[in-house]
């Protein structure tokens, strides 16, 4: 009952932090229901098989009731409304911190450069606590879950959406190298604040999915297990870090290319972020995993690790995120250095870009 509680309560709160940072802001956009909507794919196979993913009070009842038709129990859909209403009264507080110009009576909401660190540090946390959680709770079902990649991208879809005009939504340490040495307006200490805050969210997602689903969790590698067991295995190692970098190079680049170019596309940012994830995770993972992300890497390897240490096995070696991180930081870097070269109008900075849609995107 605790993870059905706790899985419902996180992905509503995911769900109206969606809804009120898309759809009840200042600022006009066209992408608040392509935003919304990720979120229920997101949830539906990432916890449908805890909690059936309701998410809503209203469809919490109504599928209560039909079940008390088939002589089910009657009274669960208070459960249900219990974790969701707690998960929306958090979603606005965290909405209220996150978006304060839209309680000060401006005419816009507050543009990243006048947000502190601090809470897009926070904004940042939250993206990649939910990224991460929603990779754990698919993945852990196994092949089971076909679908995993695409709930794992629906995720990092919503929450760009949603937390794009706070912090940029980076929710990735290699998209922040890529932006650091991209920009000359992002500097070296946002993104250290950056890369630390979305380690933290990661290793707290990674704590939620060993507990929510019931103290489960799985190994950094492909799906088949570890990608090697001893160092040096120079052919698999070979492997995993030319597929986890020529991807996460399509990631990053597709990154800077849609969401802060001057020429970039309107509304779509998100949609190709996303898929650049669908692409990489259905490409490479039976080879590494798909990760492309460090946060990612790190979260898997540091759960895996406390997993087997409560288990009482200690013979788990802690450092197979640190590669994988290697060559994602690596493609992040060589993605700005491409975007560069392809994209000179652009490269002094955030501050240059001219287009007035491209000035709201900020990733």
């Amino acid at each position: 009952m605790l993870m059905v509680f706790g899985v419902e309560m996180l992905y509503t709160f995911m769900l109206c932090l969606v809804v009120l940072s898309t759809a009840c802001v200042k600022q006009a956009n066209t992408y608040f229901g392509m935003a919304i909507g990720f979120v229920v794919v997101a949830a539906a196979y990432a916890v449908g098989w805890i909690s059936g993913a309701c998410l809503n009070p209203a469809v919490s009842l109504g599928v209560n009731l039909s079940s008390y038709l088939s002589d089910y129990y009657f009274g669960w859909f208070l459960f249900y409304w219990a974790a969701e209403f707690t998960g929306a009264a958090l979603a606005s507080l965290a909405f209220f911190a996150l978006r304060p110009g839209e309680f000060e009576g401006e005419s816009e909401g507050k543009a990243p450069g006048d947000v502190s660190l601090t809470v897009k540090c926070m904004a940042e946390c939250i993206g990649t606590f939910f990224l991460v959680l929603t990779v754990g709770l698919n993945v852990v079902q196994g092949p089971s879950n076909p679908a995993a990649v695409v709930s794992i991208a629906a995720a990092l879809m919503a929450m760009i959406y949603a937390l794009g005009p706070v912090s940029g939504a980076h929710l990735n340490p290699a998209v922040t190298v890529a932006i650091t040495i991209r920009s000359k307006d992002f500097g070296a200490g946002s993104a250290f604040s950056y890369i630390g805050a979305q380690l933290v969210g990661a290793a707290m997602a990674g704590l939620s999915y060993y507990l929510l689903s019931t103290f489960q969790s799985f190994p950094l590698g492909n799906a088949d297990g570890y990608p090697l067991t001893k160092w040096p295995m120079v052919d698999s190692w070979m492997g995993v870090g030319i597929a986890e970098f020529i991807f996460t190079f399509v990631l990053c680049y597709v990154v800077l290319a849609t969401a802060t170019a001057s020429n970039a596309v309107n509304d779509m940012f998100g949609l190709c972020i996303g898929f650049s994830v669908i692409v990489g995770g259905y490409a490479i993972g039976p080879i590494s995993g798909g990760s492309l992300n460090p946060a990612v890497s790190f979260a898997i390897d540091f759960t895996h690790l406390v997993a087997n240490a409560v288990n009482g096995e200690f013979h788990e070696r802690f450092w197979h995120c640190f590669v994988y991180a290697f060559f994602e930081c690596l493609a992040g870097a060589a993605a700005a250095l491409v975007f560069c070269v392809t994209h000179p109008e652009d490269i002094a900075g955030y501050s240059n870009v001219k287009d007035e849609v491209a000035e709201t995107k900020y990733v």
